[in-house]
């Protein structure tokens, strides 16, 4: 325990800001955003192709449901609830796959932030770092430049 205040040495550092110093942290992470984005559009156009294909069945349905017998009518309505139960699915996994991936992306730039946090902390006998959650911080305190150095000077680049 500190018997003063004075002995305790903090800093502090925030992941992501809008700061022009944290620019190679922004754009590993706007990367990663924008190849999941890419991703999520080609797959969504692929969703989208089966979306249409179900409503064209159901608009041949609807059109010509008075002449059907009762024996294809049930086959194309269970056709198309089975298409609709599928189509739910895939969405439903690409969705989960999608957020799995990125948050697997973002733990791997995470895990070497914290790295680099640690290292910096022990060479520099800080006692404490902060991250989220710091409601202020003085400028003399913000550590996060020295980390975006660090990554630098260690060719730790969050974007490898």
């Amino acid at each position: 325990m500190y018997s003063d205040i004075n002995e305790l040495r903090a800093a502090y550092y925030k992941f992501l800001s809008e700061n022009a110093r944290y620019s190679e942290l922004e754009r590993s992470y706007n990367d990663i955003n924008n190849y999941f984005l890419a991703l999520e559009q080609r797959v969504s156009g692929e969703i989208k192709l089966l979306d249409k294909k179900i409503k064209a069945l159901e608009d041949k349905f609807n059109k010509d449901r008075a002449i059907m017998s009762e024996q294809e009518l049930g086959k194309i309505e269970r056709t198309l609830v089975a298409q609709k139960r599928d189509l739910k699915r895939n969405q439903d996994e690409f969705r989960e796959d999608i957020q799995f991936r990125r948050n697997e992306e973002l733990g791997k730039i995470q895990k070497r932030v914290v790295v680099a946090i640690q290292k910096i902390a022990k060479e520099n006998n800080y006692d404490v770092i902060l991250g989220e959650g710091v409601v202020f911080a003085s400028p003399k305190v913000d550590i996060s430049g020295m980390v975006i150095d660090y990554l630098k000077k260690e060719g730790n680049s969050v974007a490898e």
